[in-house]
This record gives C-alpha cells, sequence and structure tokens, in this order.
C-alpha cells in the first residue's frame, strides 16, 4: 500500500512530522491515520512484462509515486548474457564429474548432454 498526506507519500513505519507541526513517532495505527486524512492508494500494477531484469522500479515522494521504466536493450542484453554466463559456469563445473564417471565408466553421454547444452548458451552469446 501507499500512503499519502497533504499529496505526498509517507512512510508509516517512520518518524512523520506533518504540515501543521504534530509529530507521531509512526502511523501505524489505522484509526489515527484516518482521523488525519492518511490516505491509503493500493500498489500500482507493473506493466505485464515486468520484471526486476527488465525494468527499474522508481518510488517517488509525490504522484504518480511509482515509475516503471523499462531497461534499454543494451542493459537488458547484458542481464541475459550474464544469466547464461552464470549456467555456464554452473555446467563447467559438472564436467570434471562427468568426466569422472565417462573414465570409470565408459559411458560419455552424461559428458555429451553437457557440452550439448553448453555448446547451445554460448551460441545465444
Amino acid at each position: 500500500m501507499i500512503f499519502i498526506h497533504d499529496g505526498q507519500r509517507i512512510n508509516i513505519f517512520a518518524p512523520v512530522t506533518l504540515s501543521d507541526g504534530t509529530r507521531y513517532a509512526n502511523l501505524t495505527n489505522p484509526d489515527l491515520r484516518r482521523s488525519i486524512g492518511v490516505i491509503e492508494l493500493p500498489e500500482p500494477q507493473p506493466p505485464e512484462d515486468y520484471s526486476e531484469e527488465t525494468y527499474y522500479r522508481t518510488e517517488t515522494a509525490y504522484e504518480p509515486y511509482v515509475i516503471y521504466t523499462r531497461k534499454s536493450e543494451e542493459q537488458l542484453k547484458q542481464v541475459r548474457d550474464a544469466r547464461i554466463k552464470a549456467e555456464i559456469s554452473v555446467l563447467e563445473s559438472g564436467q570434471n564429474r562427468a568426466i569422472r564417471e565417462a573414465a570409470l565408466t565408459g559411458d560419455k553421454s552424461y559428458l555429451q548432454s553437457i557440452e550439448n547444452k553448453i555448446q547451445a548458451l554460448r551460441a545465444q552469446l
């Protein structure tokens, strides 16, 4: 929820000083909030394709209170590439086990499946 007093967003869990100088340790009491005119607004709906990887979410003191800004294509590519590289790293760390297994059993299918996955991921970079 977003809490507004005199057109400005407030944090109900922090000490608050109203425009008339009245101070409150917090505004967690709903009856107190109503009595001093604090308005409760629902959180705005994020864009349909929202994720923390694709959008910045900026909270502001004044209306519109929350702004969603899509990251640039270059930033999205950097995020995607970092995720792919991390996945490759995990797969490569499993190769040692696959190499030992292939040496002990003669079955290279597990090792080959790791290699295939790594190649497919590298092709996405």
